[in-house]
């Protein structure tokens, strides 16, 4: 059994490893942030046609989590104003999740659709996975965080830190709806301008 000594240092250094891994994380996303703006014919802001990297990133998701018996239902994927590499970022770890938190059920279901309101382009990510429990959903975007009936599955719990990140340098807005053991819906507004 360590002494109290001991267990203090680990959990000292414990602490300090985490807060500079969360600082190396802000520093690159940052970084990517900042060089993105360096690059106007690559990573400036424009009109983002969806389609073809969203049936990427869902080809790829499956592939990674062995996924075998799935259905992806598809709606109108319409273009969304943003800079191309955060918002393939962006529906990567969403899609993702969505994939790997499904994997397990006897039938993974994907749904994936936009609509235009309110000068916004919304689009919906919905999946029938492990879903999120009310007591957690506060903390959702918070960084190395981690969902309790989440064990079973790969993650160090910075992908929706990430994907808040995201959102809030697009300009864009994101709530989710969940149910543990049914699955979640996010919805993402991106301004059209």
């Amino acid at each position: 059994m360590l002494s109290k000594t001991l267990r203090r240092d680990f959990l000292g250094k414990f602490s300090k490893n985490i807060a500079e891994a969360a600082d190396l994380i802000n520093s690159i996303i940052d970084k990517t942030i900042e060089s993105t703006k360096e690059s106007a014919n690559i990573l400036s802001y424009e009109v983002v046609t969806t389609e073809t990297f969203i049936h990427q990133i869902i080809q790829q998701a499956v592939q990674r989590y062995g996924v075998k018996n799935y259905e992806v239902i598809l709606g109108d994927l319409l273009p969304v104003y943003g800079e191309k590499t955060l918002l393939y970022q962006l529906f990567m770890n969403l899609i993702n999740n969505a994939i790997k938190f499904s994997s397990k059920k006897d039938t993974a279901i994907l749904e994936i659709y936009s609509k235009t309101e309110d000068n916004n382009t919304i689009y919906y990510i919905k999946d029938n996975g492990i879903g999120i429990a009310e007591t957690e959903k506060e903390n959702l975007f918070g960084m190395f965080k981690r969902l309790s009936n989440a064990n079973e599955f790969e993650g160090s719990g910075v992908g929706m830190a990430i994907v808040k990140r995201i959102i809030d340098k697009l300009h864009a807005n994101i709530e989710f709806q969940s149910k543990v053991n049914e699955g979640t819906t996010f919805k993402i507004a991106f301004p059209n301008e």
